[in-house]
């Protein structure tokens, strides 16, 4: 369900990203301007998710996220009826702060539902969902928009969230309530210690002391913009510096997200895998990590303009290493926090990644637009993981529990 809930997160926001080029002309807005449109949905995605974290701890899985899904699934099906940029910009809003509940709820679920040692995989498979609803997205809009036209194309991705939200809310229940879990299954569940249905909840105001919260936040901070440059921009780049008509672009994007679809479960199998055979976990999560921030830099290359098939090799390569970090970036987060305190650092850290993902947004589009260039874009997608992962490790050099006192929110 997690899974299936982040495919659907997907396909609505990048919806937008690849009808670009034909929504520019015929909305005639100039890239800045889509840089704002993106902002929008940046910064409400930004700063919703502390309050999605904290709501999702305090109200619980089922009611939180069901809310979530079906407010962005509206937002999605909106756009069919945006005629102006600034309509976009509204809408794009709306669906980002639906969309913010999506990692911080999931995140939770997977510590409610899995022991530390299968969090980073079953992250990997939650991340998986990103990479799933970019991949399919391409193909998808293609046929709906040439066979229904644009508007079609918001209208039914943004229905199918509601399918989704009327099996969640027949098929989840937390573990203590799951009718089918048997008792070796809760036992194998809760082998790291028992979940406390009383137990107390952290305010954020108290993690934001801890410094093993800011490796995460700025893990995020780092690596989101990268993230988000691929997701909206990637179909615009192919079109704009490679010419590549629509039907090979779905097919070159799709491709891509496939690449990033073995990066996730493989960031996610290799860290359980050392942990399983020995590794402490402070050096399989950082290795893994290393990985990513070794080979990213090599998309410095597409700054000298490379052929189309070297950008799209270079392409595949820093989204499916961006989603093998992220496995293992999200599953930090439980290495470093009792579960109760989860989804507001992942809240908080979401907050961190996706308000510098908003400030880069009209920076991109007044790069493209002035410039003529995507080449220093490259240049600092090539930086940003060497650095996040010094931080990292600076801020949390042994991925040690953090020694929290628990400090209940105001009622």
């Amino acid at each position: 369900m997690l899974f299936l809930a982040t495919v659907l997160n997907y396909l609505d926001r990048y919806a937008l990203g690849f009808l670009e080029p034909d929504l520019q002309k015929q909305f005639h807005w100039t890239p800045q301007e889509f840089g704002w449109v993106l902002f929008a949905f940046q910064a409400t995605y930004a700063f919703c998710n502390l309050p999605w974290g904290a709501l999702t701890d305090r109200l619980g899985l089922r009611t939180g996220f069901a809310s979530a899904v079906v407010l962005w699934s509206l937002a999605a099906m909106g756009h069919a009826f945006a005629r102006s940029a600034a309509g976009f910009g509204f809408w794009r809003a709306l669906l980002g702060i639906g969309e913010a509940a999506n990692f911080p709820a999931s995140v939770k679920a997977i510590a409610e539902w899995f022991p530390q040692r299968e969090r980073a995989i079953a992250t990997g498979v939650l991340n998986a969902g990103a990479n799933v609803g970019a991949m399919v997205a391409p193909g998808i809009l293609f046929v709906l928009v040439h066979r229904f036209g644009w508007q079609a194309a918001f209208l039914i991705t943004g229905a199918l969230g509601f399918f989704w939200v009327a099996a969640w809310w027949v098929l989840y229940r937390h573990p203590a309530e799951h009718p089918k879990l048997t008792e070796a299954e809760r036992a194998w569940i809760l082998q790291d210690g028992p979940h406390r249905d009383d137990a107390p909840r952290y305010s954020w105001v108290r993690l934001a002391r801890e410094r093993r919260t800011w490796a995460f936040i700025f893990g995020k901070m780092f690596s989101d913009p990268i993230w988000s440059f691929y997701l909206f921009w990637l179909p615009k780049y192919l079109h704009d510096e490679h010419h590549v008509p629509d039907g090979t672009r779905a097919l070159i994007i799709t491709g891509i997200y496939l690449a990033a679809d073995f990066g996730s479960l493989g960031g996610g199998w290799m860290s359980s895998y050392l942990i399983h055979h020995g590794w402490p976990i402070n050096r399989a999560r950082k290795t893994t990590m290393a990985i990513a921030a070794v080979l990213i830099p090599l998309v410095a290359i597409n700054a000298l303009n490379p052929g189309v098939w070297v950008a799209v090799l270079l392409s595949g390569l820093v989204v499916a290493m961006h989603q093998w970090w992220s496995a293992n970036l999200f599953t930090t987060t439980s290495d470093m926090f009792p579960r109760e305190a989860i989804g507001t650092v992942v809240g908080m850290g979401q907050v961190g990644g996706s308000g510098m993902a908003m400030i880069v947004q009209p920076l991109i589009g007044f790069c493209v637009e002035r410039f003529h260039s995507y080449a220093p874009i490259f240049l600092v997608a090539a930086c940003a993981y060497p650095v996040a992962l010094l931080l990292l490790h600076t801020l949390a050099p042994r991925l040690d529990r953090a020694p929290l006192e628990p400090v209940p929110f105001a009622r």
